[in-house]
């Protein structure tokens, strides 16, 4: 067992004839077929005692079927509640709501990229899962990665540009709402093409990115890409978050209004939360994939991104909620 799992240990950097040599496979016979149905984590990587039961089915991805209601559910909802509101209240739509219908479908792309890896085993302790299922895993997790980024872009956007039209129509009514809206729209729109091309080319050949057996692959730590990501967007929600606090108590509006608005942008807190949540579960995947487990784990960093992505999309449409409040507010009263 040893020397397999001290071989596996360079399946990342070795061409697959030499590691086939290094295992004991025979010449001439393929070696692709061998290594590809061996675990994902073998040797002295696996915790003592750990079930070592091959198989794609594990409790905690009852997680994602949670997870996939509730976020279809919430944004679905607000999303009709804001549509509503614009063509029997407001009567048209504003540029935000064009970021919205393209956020939805993504929000749903999310949820299938989650289904997809889950069905390849995602969820499950990787020396649970072959390097084949691994491997169709890792492929998954880099197009939910590439749908991420439009994904978070679009939402912050569509918060941005509502506050900029609320707070801060002209650079003369509320400066620090101003500036800082439209400084963290030119860094999400540099940062997020950033990370969209660096997460899509981060191996030479591409196809290195899931299949770790490609000889004379080329790649920087994915890790970095997640990392930095996972920091930007805890940094960019805390400011969305801030933004609208001062410019919100200066509105001449009656206070119990102001204490409403403001408890819904604390919902963001919760964005917040799910972004710093994303991030510990990245940590746990920054060692060498033999050793890190990233079958599990990866199931968590998914669920977290679509709750971070989803509650980022509740407050954007739950902006036209005074809108409604003030039309309907009699008939929701009684």
């Amino acid at each position: 067992m040893a020397p397999i799992a001290n071989g596996l240990g360079m399946v990342a950097r070795e061409d697959p004839a030499m590691l086939a040599a290094k295992l004991g496979i025979p010449p001439g016979v393929d070696p692709l077929p061998i290594l590809l149905a061996l675990p994902g984590m073998m040797g002295d990587a696996v915790p003592p005692g750990a079930d070592m039961t091959m198989t794609v089915d594990g409790p905690d991805q009852n997680w994602f079927l949670i997870a996939a209601i509730a976020c279809i559910a919430s944004a679905g909802i607000l999303l009709i509640v804001r549509i509503y509101t614009k063509l029997a209240i407001v009567k048209s739509f504003e540029l935000a709501d064009y970021f919205l219908f393209i956020t939805f479908p993504l929000i749903l792309a999310e949820v299938g990229i989650g289904y997809q890896m889950v069905k390849w085993g995602s969820g499950v302790h990787q020396w649970q899962v072959t390097n084949d299922q691994l491997f169709h895993q890792l492929y998954w997790a880099n197009i939910g990665q590439l749908v991420y980024c439009p994904l978070s872009f679009f939402v912050k956007m569509a918060i941005l540009v509502q506050y900029l039209r609320l707070f801060a129509p002209s650079r003369s009514v509320n400066r620090p709402m101003f500036f800082g809206a439209w400084g963290t729209i030119i860094s999400c729109i540099i940062l997020y093409t950033v990370l969209l091309f660096w997460t899509a080319f981060y191996c030479v050949p591409r196809v290195a990115i899931w299949n770790k057996l490609t000889p004379d692959a080329k790649c920087s730590d994915v890790n970095d890409i997640t990392l930095t990501q996972g920091a930007f967007n805890m940094a960019s929600d805390i400011i969305i978050l801030i933004l609208p606090t001062s410019g919100l108590w200066r509105l001449n509006v009656p206070l119990g209004r102001k204490i409403a608005v403001t408890l819904l942008f604390a919902t963001g807190l919760l964005a917040c939360v799910a972004s710093a949540m994303r991030i510990v579960f990245t940590v746990k995947i920054a060692p060498v994939i033999t050793e890190a487990d990233v079958s599990h784990n990866a199931l968590f960093i998914g669920l977290w991104t679509e709750a971070e992505c989803t509650l980022g999309f509740v407050v954007a449409c739950a902006l036209c909620l005074p809108k409604l409040i003030q039309a309907k507010g009699k008939k929701l009263r009684r």
